[in-house]
């Protein structure tokens, strides 16, 4: 029996191409974060997040009334 299977050492990975964002791309993502960060409890949520992972409960008494809906 012959096996036809490349050995994983000889297959070369395919080079990705990166591009760099135009302007209107920059100001879509710029637009987005803007649009979560002006959310209600945004704020609150990603201060108490830059100190540890959280459950969502403790997100919610630490922070106050977050709605589940936003």
């Amino acid at each position: 029996m012959s096996d036809d299977r490349t050995p994983i050492a000889r297959i070369k990975p395919k080079a990705i191409e990166t591009t760099e964002p135009n302007d209107m791309e920059m100001a879509r993502g710029t637009q987005t974060v803007l649009d979560l960060l002006a959310r209600k409890w945004s704020v609150g949520v990603l201060y108490l997040l830059a100190r540890g992972t959280r459950r969502y409960s403790e997100l919610f008494y630490e922070v106050g009334e977050v709605s589940k809906k936003a």
